[in-house]
């Protein structure tokens, strides 16, 4: 696939009467041109990851027709921020996008317009909080996998709105940044896998589910502690759950209610950092070490079963060595997953991967 973007913008400011409007215009385009192959049909290999069974080659042969088509998405957007004072401002915006696909002779069209609009108070130069509210699109088209039964099938969009109110604040003389958001997310008509039957007989249904919901809170900082010590972390808490499903053959009313939707889990924290010596013999040489955790999250939208939790840890040592006015070499090595976790990931309870083992890396870079 050949992938292609293009954007361009325009900001504007305009005063009158003590009212200030920092205007922006702008669009972008996206296509991408399609022109691959397949295999001729999907093939199952149940095994255990922790004890995979190996087999031969099965000698997966491919589809005697071309994948071919294109997508374009065509966007263009306004939005004006209004500063009524030194206190308040005032953000209007929307964006119109439009959708054009065809693949295999077939076509699709679809367009959406999307407002934005949100409302700042900085009650200190260095502290502002808001509440903003935003909508989102995200065409599907039609079905082209030829694995789901419902081939050719034509998808609704998925649209998306979102409430946030949050803060953000500046310490340590601007060199540290902290942030917190309360936020809310409904989704509609999101793409899920459904399997109908069992062994053989299984069949492959790509279907839409009708809304979930996902309520949460969210901490960053990254900056400066001081200065030789960089940090950033983030703390997110996420209570998702599925509202409503437009399952034709049992609207309303379905197993997957309240379920909570794939791969989402309830926490996730990280935390990494690193010191700089800028003196003495170890001059340049700089500590590095992060923390990574995730909690259990179910492999389906029918909350088969969980995904465990883990725990990563990382650490690395860098050494920056100047050479002339503007070069020099930077030495970096880093080790990943120190403790060998083994941990997956997947968002589906027949496509999870076992994530990388510990690994250790030596990177030589050079500047002039």
């Amino acid at each position: 696939r050949d992938y292609h973007t293009f954007f361009a913008d325009y900001r504007g400011r305009l005063e009158t009467d003590g009212i200030t409007h920092n205007f922006l215009i702008g669009a972008d385009r996206t296509w991408v041109d399609r022109d691959d192959n397949e295999t001729a049909q999907n093939f199952n290999f149940p095994t255990n990851l922790i004890n995979p069974v190996y087999i031969d080659d099965p000698m997966i042969g491919t589809s005697p027709d071309k994948n071919t088509g294109r997508e374009i998405r065509d966007g263009v957007y306004v939005q004006d921020m209004i500063e009524f004072d030194d206190k308040w401002r005032l953000l209007f915006g929307l964006r119109y996008d439009d959708y054009d696909t065809i693949f295999r002779g077939s076509g699709y069209t679809t367009d959406n317009l999307s407002p934005r609009t949100g409302l700042v108070f900085l009650p200190k130069p260095n502290l502002s909080t808001y509440l903003s509210y935003s909508e989102s699109f995200e065409p599907n088209g039609p079905v082209s996998n030829s694995n789901y039964e419902n081939l050719g099938e034509v998808l609704d969009p998925t649209l998306g709105e979102m409430l946030e109110v949050g803060v953000k604040w500046q310490l340590l003389d601007s060199r540290l940044l902290v942030s917190g958001a309360l936020f809310t997310i409904d989704r509609k008509d999101d793409p899920v896998e459904e399997r109908v039957g069992e062994g053989e007989d299984t069949m492959i249904f790509l279907r839409q589910l009708g809304l979930q919901r996902s309520d949460g809170l969210e901490i960053i900082a990254t900056g400066l502690i001081s200065n030789q010590f960089t940090i950033s972390a983030s703390l997110t808490y996420l209570d998702a759950e599925i509202l409503v499903d437009d399952d034709p053959a049992s609207p309303g009313d379905s197993s997957l209610v309240d379920n909570t939707p794939s791969g989402a889990g309830e926490l996730s924290v990280s935390i990494s950092g690193e010191y700089q010596i800028d003196e003495g013999i170890f001059k340049g040489l700089s500590l590095q070490g992060g923390w990574f955790f995730e909690s259990d999250r179910p492999v389906d939208n029918a909350n088969t079963y969980d995904l465990e939790s883990y725990n990563r840890f990382d650490l690395g040592l860098k050494y920056a060595m100047p050479l002339g006015e503007k070069g020099g070499v930077t030495y970096r090595l880093t080790a990943s997953n120190v403790f060998d976790e083994t941990y997956f990931k997947g968002d589906s309870r027949f496509a999870i991967v076992a994530e990388r083992p510990r690994e250790v890396r030596l990177s030589v870079q050079y500047t002039f």
